[in-house]
């Protein structure tokens, strides 16, 4: 265990850095056999940034993340056609990760932030927001000809749990990378299904899909290592 937290490059443990390489390896290999378009395949190189820097806390993450949904909105909309997930990304995940990254540097601890716990009111209100949020996509994306989705169900579930995930970080929730959990394996059967649907070359989406998913639960094991660390702290001033 020591070996694989021997620091590398970027100051990385060497598993992570071995995550980091197969990943990357996969993408850029899957992106040559498929042909895939530059612009598609650009932003998961970012998000292999994004999702390794959230595995340490680091509330940088936010503020590339933010930028790199952009970037996402245009792929999710003109090329893979999933509009849900382009709203979501354009709308939602840009403003919210940048509002994000605002609210955590207000209280900072060192590159990262103070978390708090859901308490029962909020525990309370999650179903009722993410129905409102789930209500809003799906109107946006299957009742109004709008948007044309290929995968209705899974698009709008997807960005509906996204979206309240994301509110979930800007406001420090240690719960938030428990509840991306769930929306990690959600994204990552939509990704699936792409694939096997006619889009060999969504490998690579698939391939970044079950990294995030690993990087996820890595952040929830850091983050409430945090919270430990800060509420001994806070006991030890009071004490």
């Amino acid at each position: 265990m020591n070996f694989l937290n021997k620091k590398t490059i970027f100051n990385l443990p060497l598993y992570k850095l071995v995550l980091v390489s197969i990943t990357l390896v996969l993408i850029t290999t899957f992106s040559i056999i498929y042909s895939e378009p530059i612009f598609k395949v650009l932003p998961l190189y970012v998000s292999v940034a994004v999702m390794i820097m959230q595995t340490f806390g680091n509330r940088y993450a936010l503020l590339l993340g933010s930028l790199n949904s952009v970037v996402y909105a245009v792929v999710y909309f003109f090329i893979v056609k999933i509009p849900a997930a382009g709203i979501s990304a354009l709308a939602i995940s840009f403003p919210l990760q940048l509002i994000g990254f605002v609210n955590w540097s207000r209280k900072p601890y060192g590159n990262s932030t103070m978390f708090k716990k859901m308490g029962k009111k909020e525990w309370l209100l999650s179903p009722v927001v993410f129905a409102a949020l789930w209500g809003i996509f799906w109107v946006l994306t299957v009742e109004l000809p709008i948007f044309e989705s290929d995968f209705p169900l899974l698009d709008v579930t997807t960005s509906a749990f996204g979206t309240y995930v994301t509110i979930l970080q800007l406001l420090s929730y240690i719960e938030f990378p428990y509840l991306n959990l769930i929306n990690c394996f959600l994204a990552a059967y939509l990704a699936i299904e792409i694939m096997v649907s006619g889009t060999p070359g969504h490998a690579t989406y698939v391939t970044q899909s079950i990294y995030n998913v690993i990087c996820v639960a890595l952040t929830a094991i850091t983050v409430t290592k945090i919270y430990k660390e800060q509420s001994l702290e806070k006991e030890q001033k009071n004490a």
